[in-house]
């Protein structure tokens, strides 16, 4: 069994839910530094939110790409080559604009996220919902995102999935020890 396959997708699930990742875990350690560790809970919704609407959208794509397929058998393969090619461009695409965006904003990453919560934090009863909002949109939007890289990759069989799945896993376990051992994010790689 080839297992160079699992790689691009086990770098790219790794990458994309590290980001995710350090959101939610400067939202959790804000909350504890706050004592407003009851609004966890609200913190594990919104990431169950994000991964399920990132499931949806790859779903959505997946059923688009069968039903171009079946409705216009004859050009079936020049239409899922066209749209695997503008879901590549729009990564290449999504993946520039990324790399710019952390270039600039990831010195203040922090200081916005935790400048959201405090606002969020102020609104007593709807402190949770606006949370959930928070989390479950970052871990959305870096769904979104890997949906974007792996289209073409997880359709090739068990083995990429494996992979992304591995990234995943692995992803989640630098969460938390980012979390739990509080290990300080500077950014300082990005800031130059």
């Amino acid at each position: 069994m080839d297992f160079s396959s699992a790689l691009p997708t086990f770098v790219v699930t790794l990458r994309e839910g590290v980001e995710a990742a350090l959101v939610v875990g400067i939202v959790l350690a804000y909350l504890k530094k706050a004592n407003q560790s009851q609004l966890n809970f609200w913190v594990l919704g919104g990431v169950v939110a994000g991964i399920a609407g990132s499931c949806l959208i790859g779903l959505g794509f997946t059923w688009f790409i069968q039903g171009l397929a079946t409705s216009t058998p004859k050009y079936a393969p020049v239409i899922e080559s066209l749209f695997k090619g503008i879901v590549s461009v729009m990564a290449i695409a999504l993946l520039t604009w990324m790399l710019v965006w952390m270039t600039q904003q990831a010195r203040q990453l922090k200081g916005q996220v935790e400048g959201e919560l405090g606002t969020v934090l102020q609104q007593d009863r709807r402190a949770g919902w606006g949370v959930f909002g928070l989390v479950g949109v970052a871990v959305l939007r870096e769904g979104f995102e890997t949906v974007l890289f792996l289209m073409a990759n997880l359709q090739q069989g068990a083995v990429p999935v494996l992979g992304a799945i591995a990234g995943l896993l692995g992803a989640a376990g630098i969460g938390v020890l980012l979390f739990k051992w509080g290990v300080q994010s500077t950014f300082a790689p990005f800031s130059r």
